[in-house]
């Protein structure tokens, strides 16, 4: 891409984003959120206000979010501070309206928050900061797919940016790009540096290590402990503060409070979880199936370590199928991980038919949230609707998952061994 196209695109993106905060606060008066959806936003200025309020994130300020990201939650109070001091009396009142219960769509245009000043320039920054974050990702994919450039623009698909503009998760789908372009380069240990962030961004991230590892192990015949290494101590220097101020207790904060979660949106778990219910009136949400649910959403790590991964191209399929993997047998999921898996799709799309998948998993996703999920109500004929566009798109990421699989099983040692096959490059 050239610099003046380069320019144009973030000059379009920046301009998207202002226009979005700017033009349409309040969604053309629709309860939808279907261009800006405040309610993750306004979790996030709650989870940042340590910094205003001087406080210690997670005993100060409780977070359910690992350590860089509820850092980086700071970052437009410290812009927004750098005239004069916050009004921390405006945080306050975020506080309540995140904290009332029964929970109010926060989309309403009669919300209070839509009001308040400070809510509305933090949400404002914070999406714009999420800009350089897309830009980036797209640039790595233009770069990493020389062959079909153009793919890179499925970025900007409706799902893909809606959520850019909404969430953070392109944070952690630029840093796991970021580290597949590094080791392309043989930058091993920033690579893991990376995937350290950003594992402490989103856990999900933790799945490219084994994978980096494999493809070292591969080429070298041994294991790269300096990876490891780098790893493990950048994790330890962002998780210190929090134990040294926190404790154990302030360590285990984000865990506790994601396990405890309960159902609000749909994923296989609570597919089956329903038909049991219904059929048998047997209820499977308990400890028992989701520990079993997590120990699938890793199954793919056994399977990469003994298998050939000799090339970049098996360094992303790998990536792609474990994160695949690991949304499918989620047990809670979210609709903003298409931000996860679109960019890694787009790096393996292979023809006409996948191209028009990645498409429809973006549409179906923004099907879902915002618009279905708003619309829904239990029992009624858009609750129905909402569950099968979710099943839809959950039978598309396993065809994909199976196609990627069937590309790479190959290649595992023991499936060899199994088949009586000769080993390929031995």
């Amino acid at each position: 891409m050239t610099i003046r196209k380069t320019i144009i695109l973030l000059t379009l993106l920046v301009v998207a984003s202002v226009t979005l905060s700017l033009g349409f606060p309040r969604n053309l008066r629709k309860e939808m959120g279907f261009l800006n959806d405040y309610g993750d936003k306004l979790v996030y200025a709650v989870r940042g206000s340590w910094y205003p309020y001087s406080k210690i994130p997670y005993t100060g300020v409780p977070s359910e979010y690992p350590q860089v990201a509820t850092y980086f939650f700071a970052l437009p109070y410290v812009i927004l501070g750098f005239p004069g001091p916050l009004d921390t009396r405006l945080i306050a009142e975020i506080e309540r309206f995140v904290g009332s219960y029964p929970p109010v769509n926060p989309n309403l245009p009669s919300s209070p928050h839509l009001g308040n000043k400070l809510f509305m320039r933090y949400a404002f920054v914070f999406s714009l900061l999420m800009v350089p974050f897309l830009f980036f990702s797209m640039l790595i994919v233009y770069r990493l797919r020389p062959d079909r450039k153009y793919l890179a623009f499925l970025m900007l698909l409706p799902g893909g940016l809606y959520f850019t503009h909404n969430r953070f998760d392109i944070i952690p789908a630029f840093l796991g790009l970021l580290a597949i372009y590094l080791l392309s380069r043989n930058r091993d240990k920033i690579s893991a540096f990376v995937i350290a962030l950003g594992f402490l961004t989103k856990w999900y991230l933790a799945l490219l290590l084994p994978v980096f590892l494999s493809y070292y192990y591969t080429r070298r015949k041994k294991i790269n402990w300096p990876m490891v290494l780098v790893f493990v101590m950048t994790c330890l220097a962002l998780l210190m503060p929090t134990i040294l101020f926190g404790g154990l207790k302030g360590l285990l904060a984000p865990y506790v409070t994601q396990l405890s979660r309960g159902f609000d949106q749909p994923s296989l778990f609570f597919l089956a979880y329903l038909f049991f219910e219904r059929g048998f009136g047997l209820d499977i949400n308990n400890i028992y199936f989701a520990g079993a649910s997590l120990l699938l959403q890793f199954s793919m790590i056994p399977l990469c370590v003994t298998s050939r991964v000799d090339t970049v191209d098996k360094v992303i399929r790998w990536t792609l199928l474990s994160v695949l993997v690991f949304i499918i047998f989620a047990r809670i999921t979210s609709p903003q991980w298409i931000l996860w898996v679109s960019p890694l799709l787009i790096l393996t799309a292979s023809g006409r038919m996948f191209v028009a998948g990645i498409i429809l998993l973006d549409l179906l996703t923004y099907l879902q949230f915002p618009v279905l999920f708003h619309l829904r109500e239990y029992g009624g004929p858009y609750y129905d609707l909402f569950l099968l566009v979710f099943s839809v798109k959950l039978a598309l990421q396993l065809l994909f998952a199976v196609s990627i699989f069937r590309g790479l099983i190959g290649d595992n040692l023991v499936f060899i061994r199994l088949s009586g096959r000769k080993q390929s490059g031995a």
